[in-house]
């Protein structure tokens, strides 16, 4: 994210600062995001992003705005049924639910809040 030390997100009551955290593996790195408190620097709350890209400022408020879902769905028709296909969030998902419309093959993205 770029300029991230310049930049906060009101999450509740806290003012946070964006996190990421690198996990250093054999044949890649994946990146965990977080938001932590801007004074204690305590992980507040875990972003659901997929680790192999990084949100960016206007990609965070979208979540935010959304009540920072657990992570998203699609439900997809199949000949027999419909399946869901869980996954990370990320820009296209999060602009696809905000706007509650199908991609062009008629995929619904849902947002999943978890304990709450």
């Amino acid at each position: 994210m770029k300029d991230k030390e310049n930049t906060t997100f009101q999450y509740g009551n806290i003012l946070c600062t964006f996190e990421v955290e690198t996990d250093y593996q054999d044949d890649c790195t994946k990146d965990t995001h977080y938001l932590a408190n801007a004074e204690t620097g305590e992980w507040v709350a875990y972003i659901p992003w997929s680790p192999y890209s990084c949100p960016s400022v206007e990609d965070v408020n979208l979540w935010l705005a959304l009540g920072a879902p657990d992570e998203g769905y699609t439900l997809t028709p199949s000949e027999e049924s419909w399946f869901v296909r869980r996954y990370n969030l990320d820009s296209e998902a999060l602009e696809l639910a905000a706007s509650q419309e199908q991609t062009h093959n008629g995929k619904s993205v849902k947002l999943l809040w978890r304990n709450r």
